[in-house]
């Protein structure tokens, strides 16, 4: 029988009082792959465009199967796919509710992890960010620096075209600086990610194999939700479950399509 390698999920217990899962991902980005954000956005956008049909989940009858050639480059693609959409809903929300900005650590937080890059994996288990390597969190807020510069302009423009003129907007690094010093809600929101892949880890390796699909993709919905649930203290994403759903569906399908044949399953 095949032994299901769960990503592990440490985390600082300051940031996670209702979970002690371990965590070894890492940070390895080749340089290559700087501009990769585009691929995981198309998956994205691919999925917006069919909000409104039924996903069709016979697709990961066909996922890839641990110790096989394309288990790692198949669910890297899932998982810098659902980066991508965590980040967009969490820019999306930021712009939608520019008065929460007076909650300086939530809100912070939300939005340097916002503008962080979507991790590319380490072969042949790690999808994403280690929260036990204090220096892949700190690569991960540099990655930050030009789109939240960008966002922070955005966002001001926002909050003075609906009149609302607050403090002297602080700049992109001081932001950093100051999520960096408190990391605890940014910490909490790299590991729902990692978590959100673990639930697409037992869902094809585990949970479709023992229950069949209709009932494994009902457990995938609620962890899910109750992942999303917790991501942020001010933007609930609960809601966002089924697009996650899609978004995953549709990555799989992208990474398929450039692999070889699938093992199937069963």
């Amino acid at each position: 029988m095949e032994k299901l390698f769960i990503m592990p999920s440490h985390v600082p217990a300051e940031a996670l009082p209702q979970e002690d899962r371990r965590e070894r991902s890492g940070f390895d980005r080749p340089p290559a792959a700087l501009d990769s954000e585009s691929a995981d956005s198309a998956v994205f956008e691919k999925s917006l465009s069919n909000l409104r049909t039924a996903i069709d989940l016979s697709g990961w009858l066909s996922a890839p199967r641990e110790r096989t050639p394309t288990y790692f480059p198949v669910y890297s693609t899932v998982s810098r796919a659902m980066q991508a959409a965590l980040r967009h809903w969490a820019r999306e929300w930021l712009h939608q509710h520019p008065e929460a900005f007076e909650r300086r650590i939530a809100v912070y937080s939300l939005l340097v992890f916002s503008c962080t890059r979507p991790y590319r994996g380490r072969p042949t288990h790690i999808f994403t960010y280690d929260l036990q390597q204090t220096a892949t969190l700190d690569q991960a807020f540099r990655t930050a620096g030009r789109l939240l510069a960008e966002e922070l302009q955005r966002i001001g423009n926002m909050q003075e075209a609906a009149g609302e003129h607050g403090p002297m907007r602080p700049r992109s690094r001081q932001i950093q600086r100051f999520v960096g010093k408190n990391r605890r809600l940014i910490y909490r929101m790299f590991h729902v990610e990692t978590a959100l892949m673990d639930e697409v880890l037992k869902f094809t390796q585990i949970n479709i194999p023992k229950l069949g699909l209709e009932r494994a993709a009902a457990d995938l919905r609620s962890g899910f939700k109750r992942n999303l649930r917790r991501f942020s203290d001010v933007a609930n994403f609960e809601d966002r479950a089924g697009d996650l759903l899609r978004i995953a569906t549709e990555a799989l399908r992208s990474g398929l399509d450039e692999e070889a044949a699938m093992p199937v399953a069963i």
